[in-house]
């Protein structure tokens, strides 16, 4: 029975493209995903459970979210001290004090006391840090060689995606074509790539939001690498600094999931693109197993699809105290939920474009065998709109032309 369900509604999901008017050219690329890596669940009915509003149980097993993806990267100072660490830089000190930090599921110690450890340190590896000011985001410099590994790897993705879309006749890069890229603070590797295709290249951020400062990394980067990369810090969901109708090309690298008003950043694309010109989007969708990024994940599949609102806060007071402030936070204010693949493909051409292209990459077998009618259940009665396809989607790349 439970096949028989996952069939139907992985058939009738799979069927939405066919009601677009527009020429989608749809491909189900082999199984990917860049998080997951099977544990051995064992002995469940020893686990905790988290008592639901209804009195339900959802299962907590300490061994999955790190499993899935490891979350405490995403407090500055112990991704710097992990990436110390890979360089074999990382004094012993502060390796136990790294590994004591990290904990089986959730950081075992408050944020502010991380950072006051981490200002105590930070001298001991001020050659190695982009900058040691208190008010800089703390990084790690990256190595030359790292900066162009990062580069080539999306150069080498971006082009075999140009080659396919001229050969759809969907566009073909054109000498000194411009192209804007909302979202470049984690370095702007993909830009600078983008530049060596051709494109005369900007870059517009404004922090998540402004949940983070916008670091003086992608400014090192550029001129490591000759650039002439031009960078504006704005709000997209905004009308920003640049004119209308000016950009052949508008891209985004896993940014669409934290743009919280969609529809006002879709209006300002549509501001800026010359006409005919295009929007190229690749993002991780919320709805799958790692789709909560790295402070959202919980502790077992979809568990952070299954809990609602006041729910969710229970479960991060209870389980993640010293996550607390920045996970929920981050749930109200960092990541957008409302958007299943086909209402976003509704809301694109509600905003003026027509869809080219459309790839969805999907989770590995071995991931979507963790679902459950249960937790199906509970999916469904905080987000009706979501599909199967959505819950086994680990990347959505989509094109779209302004009309």
């Amino acid at each position: 029975m439970k096949k028989i369900i996952k069939v139907i509604f992985l058939f009738l999901s799979n069927l939405l493209p066919l009601h677009l008017k527009n020429s989608i050219h749809a491909f189900n690329g082999n199984a990917v995903t860049r998080y997951f890596v099977p544990t051995n669940h064992h002995d469940f009915a020893n686990n905790a459970k988290f008592i639901m509003d209804d009195g339900s149980k959802l299962i907590i097993d300490k061994k999955y979210r790190w499993s899935i993806k490891p979350g405490w990267m995403y407090f500055p100072e112990l991704l710097a001290f992990h990436k110390l660490l890979e360089r074999k830089k990382l004094l012993a000190k502060d390796i136990r004090y790294l590994k004591d930090c990290i904990g089986q599921n959730t950081i075992n110690f408050h944020p502010r006391e991380i950072s006051s450890y981490f200002e105590s340190r930070k001298r001991h590896y001020s050659d190695h840090l982009l900058s040691i000011s208190e008010n800089d985001p703390i990084l790690v410099k990256p190595s030359e060689n790292e900066n162009h590994y990062r580069i080539n790897s999306f150069f080498k993705r971006y082009k075999e995606l140009f080659a396919e879309l001229d050969k759809k006749d969907i566009y073909s890069i054109s000498s000194g074509d411009s192209l804007l890229e909302i979202g470049y603070e984690s370095g702007g590797h993909s830009l600078f790539a983008l530049e060596k295709l051709g494109f005369n290249i900007s870059g517009i951020d404004n922090g998540y939001s402004g949940l983070r400062n916008i670091s003086i990394l992608p400014q090192e980067i550029k001129e490591s690498v000759g650039s002439k990369a031009a960078f504006i810090q704005g709000d997209i969901t905004k009308e920003t600094s640049i004119s209308h109708n000016t950009m052949s090309v508008i891209n985004t690298v896993a940014v669409l999931e934290h743009i919280m008003d969609l529809p006002s950043a879709f209006k300002e694309m549509h501001r800026i693109l010359r006409p005919g010109g295009i929007m190229i989007h690749s993002y991780d969708p919320y709805f799958h197993p790692a789709g909560g990024h790295g402070l959202g994940v919980l502790d077992s599949p979809w568990a952070h699809l299954q809990l609602n609102t006041n729910e969710y806060e229970r479960y991060l007071r209870e389980y993640r105290p010293n996550e607390f402030r920045e996970a929920f936070d981050w749930f109200n204010n960092g990541i957008h939920r409302s958007y299943p693949e086909r209402l976003m493909m509704q809301l694109i051409s509600l905003s003026g474009f027509e869809i080219l292209y459309w790839d969805t990459r999907m989770i590995k077998k071995a991931q979507r065998d963790l679902l459950s009618d249960k937790a199906l259940i509970n999916i469904f009665k905080n987000y009706p709109e979501v599909s199967l396809a959505d819950l086994f989607a680990s990347e959505q790349v989509f094109v779209a032309r302004k009309i």
